[in-house]
């Protein structure tokens, strides 16, 4: 369909474009508004014939009235195209009047239904952007909770490894504390080592001067007892050797085996 005014396609239904309705002029008067006349001019143009149909015999008088209906249908027509010309035009302007608010009002519903729509589909847009908000959302928090027992596993190794450190480093101050006492007592143990070296070598040397020194008592004892008698202070007649169970130790002398025979001493029968 045309716009009434400027012949541009508008919608079905439509009279004008946005742009003739929101500035309204005279309107046109389109062929097929002229039909009403063309009607009521046919309408006469068969009265007229019906009249001279009727009027045969009177043909002058049906020639003057041929004429006078032609005048009259002439000025009919006339006044008929003005009354529908004027119909029109009041036609039109109460469209216009009634039409363009309508049009504008339409309009403004479509622009608001378009802002609706158009609200929708952000609304739909928001709505897919929180849920995937929200899917992202629980996804952080299932991957914070494995974060937190990881980090909870982690610090529970944290401090097991720490309590074994210082479990380690007790383990080491005792071992420590234990090397300085073996380490003391290995220094008393190698200074007594010493002492006992030193005293070995000292008894070592009191050994030896004891062998000598008993090589030279066992020399003199031996001959002592080769050589020597012992004769008790008494009247007795006999001479013992050390040892004798009649020897008395607290009064003797001491006499040369041969002097002691040559004074008239004879061995003792216990010990000789």
């Amino acid at each position: 369909m045309d716009c009434f005014k400027c012949g541009k396609k508008i919608p079905d239904g439509e009279l004008f474009c946005v742009e003739c309705s929101l500035t309204p002029a005279a309107p046109v008067v389109t062929p097929s508004q002229k039909s009403p006349p063309k009607a009521k001019r046919t309408g006469k143009k068969a009265g007229a014939h019906e009249a001279k149909k009727h009027a045969k015999p009177m043909k002058e008088e049906a020639k003057h009235r041929v004429a006078s209906n032609r005048q009259k249908s002439s000025k009919g027509k006339t006044i008929g195209m003005s009354i529908v010309s004027i119909v029109a035009l009041v036609s039109l302007c109460f469209i216009a009047v009634t039409y363009v608010p309508f049009t504008i009002e339409k309009g403004k519903l479509r622009a608001k239904e378009a802002n609706i729509l158009l609200r929708e589909r952000e609304m739909d847009t928001l709505e897919e952007t929180i849920e995937l908000l929200t899917a992202q959302n629980a996804t952080a928090e299932k991957n914070q909770e494995l974060l937190a027992k990881e980090l909870s596993a982690l610090q529970e190794q944290i401090m097991g490894r720490e309590s074994d450190a210082f479990q380690a480093e007790y383990d080491m101050t005792s071992q420590l504390q234990e090397l300085k006492r073996l380490s003391q007592e290995n220094i008393e143990l190698l200074q007594l080592v010493d002492n006992l070296e030193l005293d070995t070598e000292m008894m070592t040397k009191q050994i030896g001067s004891l062998r000598a020194s008993n090589v030279d008592a066992k020399g003199k004892a031996d001959f002592l007892e080769k050589y020597v008698v012992l004769v008790n202070n008494d009247e007795s007649t006999d001479y013992h050797k050390y040892g004798c169970t009649l020897f008395d130790e607290d009064s003797f002398w001491a006499y040369s085996r041969k002097l002691a025979e040559s004074n008239g001493y004879a061995p003792c029968p216990v010990c000789s």
